[in-house]
Parts: structure tokens; C-alpha cells; sequence
């Protein structure tokens, strides 16, 4: 067998794996469960695919996050690796042939999630797999006491016992030691086994500002750092409003949201990676599975809701191991908006419960039906029918999903796809006795291999256009050849869903439990007050943060804004303070003239006090590159 580095180099063409990588590969080849607590942009996926090409049989791979499955799956089939997918949303017929593909095809990977798991299905096609292993991506949402809890991946450890020979690989990017010890019970581990790296970000310096004015704040940053960056917002307007306003600023960039199509959300990405935007405004919907190592700020325009969601973001800055900034900015108004957002968060019960009826009623579902359905969803009409805010609906759907009565997941790009049904003899006689669909069938025979065999990817403005037809009388076409059985046709779907995981209850059995609502409301507050002292406190702020995650360190970092106002409060530093204010006093100058004046420090250490200086406002930066004393 190749070893990992083999697979490694021949797959992916690098010559070694990052840290704890290989480490995590030996033990799932070794069949033991593991727990991988690796930080964003540590390769986590790496630790799964090299061992599931490499092990005899079809490697589960358990995903909450349907966007990153789709990349994952179009990634590996790019490089000629077997791959498919398994989501909510998905027609019955296709989802049969995928599973029957796993059994008796040659399959390597299949992304499910996690809702999919206890379908009756599924755990029948599950039972006939040779599984190597399942790994179970963002596994602190199997978890309570974690920050994105979910119950559907409380079904994870229940397919184990049809696979019991098969070990587990649990991936999370942040998780506190209650979190890690709670995913291994709730993975029913054999034995308990975590691999962790440190959570200690080296080249990341955390910067935390109070600021009203934060768009000028925001622009004089970006005018002093160069290189790409993500700025986090919490909702879409803004996203559309600070990119627009960057751009009359000479800034490039774009906004981006779970609003947009998957193809402007794909070019987006692309632009960005590939450089001709610097930066991407978004909400938290943008980051995971984005892997561009160069990122040099992220920006916090507003209060993460707690230190896991913050961590992982601002993570996704200096993956390069170059130098790299995580500003957080703040005011008065946030700290209260933080306290009233969670209590937002969870509406009255009576409301959830309204919210419940509401969507029965809006897809006619009677008592007892509905279970394992999916419906394209609008959530802006479910609000106009239950009369409430269309923010209230949203946070009652993230409870009911706490409870397990639904999946709701966020537009994902299924494209046509069509298999012929009937063998070639068959389709000849019905050419004969139905000549209007003889253009058709013999354009599609053209266009498309394989089309007795499995589905293909149709697209329906090429065919009509080769058949010299309008769009919407091929789609009539084609529904009628399926209505009669001679084809199977799956029309595109790019809308976000809704899955019903249980049949539709009456109102007197309708129950929200403590637990997902009350328990997860005080973890929530805890979380909360845990970000505000992390911004309030003046102790080094990764100290902090790897306290938090439990891993005790106690030596400050030295270059976050904590660190540094403490090393400003030295004599060196109040010397330095003093010069400069002299040198600037007597008239704007640029960085090299600034140098001539300080000849005791070199260029970057000049740099970085200046930008320090600018942080806290001692120094501004005008359009004619000059420094002023403020």
C-alpha cells in the first residue's frame, strides 16, 4: 500500500503534510476513533482524504455545511477521485441511485448530512457499504454545551452499531474542554483519543478598538495595511452598503451573503482568491472551506456572539504564517445590542409555536404527514402569514431545528439532470409513433453520453437552442417524457429548503424542551459575557483566548493592543512617543523623513509603531501619505 506521503504527493502534488496531519492519518489507518481539534486553515480535510483513498472501501464523510460539500465533492472528482453527495433537498430517485453507487459501485466519498442519516434509506444502503471510516466535520455541533448545537447529528453514533468495525474521525476547529470531552461520549469513542495543535496563532496580531466613527476607522486601516482581508457584518444590507462605500473609497471590493446565487457567490470567491478584489464584506455566511493562506486583516464591524465563532473567524487571517490582523471594533451601542440580540434570539414559546402552525399550514400538510419532505421555502411570506418579524420567524425555525423538527438549509445550486429509462429499442418504436419528439431525443443522444446508463447534467438553453427552440417548450417536453416514464428529468433547484424530520404534530403535542431553548438561552448569556470581558479586560488577548479553550499559557503574546499599550508604557517606548510628537509637531511628514529623524529604529519597527500609534488615535495619515500628530 502507498504510504500517506504517496498519496499525498500523487493527489495533491505537496511534499509533506502540516502539523499533526500525518499524526491524525496513522491513527484512523490504525482503525482507532480520533478527535482532530485542528485551528481554521489547518488542513483539516487533508486528514480524511488522504486515508479514505488510501483504505480499502467508501469513506462517510458528515457535513453540516452543504456549499463546502459541493466544493469538496467537485475538488476531489477534479483530481479523478470518486465522489458524490447525499443532501437535504435532493430527488428520491437520485438519492437511490448515489447509495446504490456506494454499494456496488466504486465510490470513494460520500458527504452526507447529517439529517440523512436516520432515513430508512439510507441506514438499509449504509448496512450493505464497505465503510473504511466516517468523518464527522464540525463535530462540536454534536454537542450541547457547544456553540452550534444540532440534533440531527445525534444520529451519527446511532449508525455506528450497523458499522462497528468502522472507526470515527471528529474534526472541529474550535472547541473548549467540556465540548471535547462531549463529542467523544456523544461519538460513543471506544476509547478516548484527542489530537489537538496549539491554539496559539503566532503570526496573528489581535487588536480590539473602541470606536464610533468605525468606516473612517475601518479605511485608514486598510490604507495603512496592504493585502486582502474579510470584513464581517452581521447583516446583508450592510454588506451591500460598507462594499459600495469602500469602492468610492478606492478600495476594491464586494459584498457578500446567503442571499446571492451560488454563481455570484462562486465568482466572488474566485475574484477574491484570485486577487482582482481585496476585500470581501460579509456576513458569517462567508469563510468556511475558503482556503486562501494570504489574508492579511479580518475585520470585526460587530461583536461576534461568542469567542468560538470570533476565533474561527479571525482565524481565517495569516494562514501563510506571515504577519497578520484581526481587529475587532466596538462601541458603547454593541455591548447592549450583543445583550439584546440573544434575548432576540429566543422568542416567546408562543410564537415558536405559531411559527410551527405556520409553515403546516403554508404547504397544506395535514397531521401525521410531511416526514423526510422537502419545500423550497420563503421565509419572507411564512412572516407576512404568521404576522411577526421576519427575524423572529427565522430565530423560531433555529429552535424548532434544536428540536429536531426540521432542516433548513441555504440555496444550493442542483443542476438538471436527465437518464433515459427505456432501452434503445423501446425509444426507436416510440421515435416512430411519436415523431414531434424525434428532434429531442436525437438532440439529447447527441449532446450527452451515457444517457441509458446514469443521469447526466442537462442544460436545458443549450438543447434548445441546438433544437432551435424556446426554452420553455423543451422544460414542457421534457416533463411530459417524464410523466410517461420514457425519461427521468430533475429540474434545477438553486432555492433554500426546508426538510421536515418528523410528521406534522397537533398543537397539544407540539413540545420545545428546556434543553433547547432555556439551558442553550444561559450557555448563550455566558458566551456572551466571556466576549465581553474578553474585550473589556486588559490582559494580552491571546492569553485569553487560549485559557478559554483551556489550554493555560503565561507569556504574553507581546504584539496585540494590550501588549503593546503596556510595552508603550515603558521609557523606551514613552521616549519614543515623545520624539515622534516633536518630529511631527514641527509639520506632516512621510515615513522616510520620519526615519532620517529616527535613525535608533529601523524601518519596520518605525512602521508598526506608527500604525500602533494610528490604532489609538495618537496619529492619522492623510491623502498625501504624510503623518500628522492628531
Amino acid at each position: 500500500m502507498e504510504t500517506a506521503l504517496d498519496t499525498l504527493k500523487k493527489y495533491w502534488g505537496f511534499t509533506s503534510f502540516r502539523p499533526l496531519q500525518e499524526t491524525i492519518i496513522n491513527e484512523i489507518i490504525n482503525k482507532r476513533d480520533v478527535l482532530a481539534l485542528m485551528p481554521t486553515g489547518g488542513g483539516k480535510s487533508m486528514t480524511y482524504q488522504v486515508p479514505g483513498i488510501m483504505l480499502d472501501g467508501i469513506c462517510i464523510v458528515v457535513s453540516p455545511l452543504i456549499a463546502l460539500i459541493k466544493d469538496q465533492v467537485e475538488n476531489l472528482r477534479s483530481r479523478n477521485i470518486s465522489a458524490d453527495y447525499v443532501v437535504s433537498g435532493m430527488d428520491f430517485k437520485e438519492i437511490d441511485r448515489i447509495l446504490d453507487n456506494c454499494v456496488y459501485g466504486e465510490t470513494k466519498f460520500l458527504y452526507v448530512s447529517p439529517e440523512r442519516l436516520k432515513s430508512e434509506l439510507f441506514i438499509e444502503r449504509f448496512k450493505q457499504m464497505k465503510v473504511s471510516f466516517i468523518a464527522v466535520d464540525e463535530a462540536h455541533c454534536i454537542s450541547q454545551w457547544g456553540y452550534d448545537f444540532r440534533p440531527s447529528y445525534i444520529e451519527i453514533a446511532a449508525i455506528r452499531e450497523f458499522q462497528p468495525k468502522a472507526p470515527i474521525l471528529a474534526l472541529t476547529a474550535s472547541a473548549t474542554l467540556d465540548v471535547v470531552d462531549d463529542i467523544q461520549l456523544k461519538l460513543a469513542f471506544k476509547k478516548k483519543n484527542l489530537q489537538s495543535t496549539s491554539f496559539a496563532r503566532e503570526s496573528l496580531h489581535y487588536v480590539v478598538i473602541k470606536e464610533d466613527n468605525k468606516r473612517e476607522r475601518i479605511l485608514k486601516g486598510l490604507q495603512l495595511r496592504s493585502g486582502s482581508g474579510i470584513l464581517y457584518v452581521r447583516s446583508r444590507k450592510l454588506t451591500r452598503e460598507l462594499s459600495q462605500w469602500l469602492i468610492s473609497k478606492g478600495i476594491s471590493a464586494s459584498a457578500y451573503n446567503a442571499g446571492l446565487s451560488p454563481e455570484i457567490k462562486d465568482k466572488i470567491q474566485e475574484d477574491w482568491k484570485n486577487e482582482k478584489i481585496r476585500i470581501i464584506v460579509a456576513t458569517n455566511a462567508f469563510g468556511m472551506g475558503i482556503d486562501k493562506a494570504n489574508v492579511r486583516t479580518v475585520i470585526h464591524y460587530d461583536i461576534p456572539d461568542s469567542i468560538e465563532a470570533y476565533f474561527q473567524e479571525v482565524g481565517r487571517a495569516g494562514r501563510d504564517g506571515l504577519k497578520a490582523y484581526g481587529v475587532m471594533l466596538y462601541n458603547d451601542s454593541d455591548l447592549r445590542t450583543l445583550s439584546e440580540r440573544i434575548e432576540r434570539s429566543f422568542p416567546p414559546i408562543e410564537n415558536i409555536k405559531k411559527v410551527y402552525k405556520g409553515i403546516a399550514n403554508l404547504y397544506q400538510l395535514a397531521h401525521g404527514s410531511g416526514l423526510y419532505e422537502s419545500r423550497v421555502f420563503d421565509i419572507t411570506k411564512l412572516a407576512e402569514r404568521v404576522e411577526l418579524p421576519v427575524l423572529e420567524v427565522f430565530n423560531s425555525i433555529k429552535i424548532l431545528e434544536r428540536n429536531g423538527f426540521y432542516q433548513l438549509s441555504d440555496s444550493l445550486h442542483q443542476p438538471s439532470k436527465i437518464k433515459i429509462k427505456v432501452n434503445q429499442s423501446d425509444l426507436y418504436y416510440f421515435e416512430v409513433a411519436n415523431p414531434q419528439f424525434e428532434i429531442l431525443l436525437k438532440t439529447l443522444l447527441r449532446s450527452y453520453s451515457s444517457l441509458f446508463d446514469s443521469y447526466v447534467r442537462l442544460n436545458e438553453y443549450l438543447i434548445a437552442k441546438r433544437m432551435s427552440e424556446d426554452v420553455n417548450v423543451l422544460v414542457k417536453q421534457l416533463k411530459y417524457l417524464d410523466s410517461i416514464e420514457l425519461i427521468e428529468y430533475l429540474p434545477a433547484n438553486d432555492k433554500p429548503q426546508i426538510t421536515f424530520l418528523k410528521e406534522i404534530l397537533p398543537d397539544d403535542r407540539l413540545h420545545i424542551s428546556h434543553e433547547s431553548y432555556g439551558a442553550i438561552k444561559e450557555r448563550q448569556i455566558k458566551r456572551s459575557e466571556a466576549m465581553i470581558q474578553f474585550i473589556k479586560t486588559e490582559e494580552c488577548r491571546s492569553i485569553q483566548l487560549l485559557r478559554y479553550f483551556g489550554e493555560p499559557k503565561s507569556i504574553p503574546c507581546g504584539k496585540c493592543d494590550v501588549c503593546l499599550r503596556k510595552n508603550r508604557s515603558s521609557a523606551y517606548f514613552k521616549e519614543l512617543e515623545v520624539k515622534l510628537k516633536n518630529i511631527l509637531n514641527s509639520g506632516a511628514k512621510d515615513t522616510k523623513m520620519i526615519l532620517k529623524e529616527l535613525p535608533i529604529i529601523d524601518e519596520v519597527e518605525i512602521i508598526d509603531l506608527l500604525r500602533n500609534f494610528s490604532d489609538e488615535g495618537l496619529v492619522s495619515l492623510g491623502d498625501d501619505n504624510k503623518w500628522r500628530w492628531n
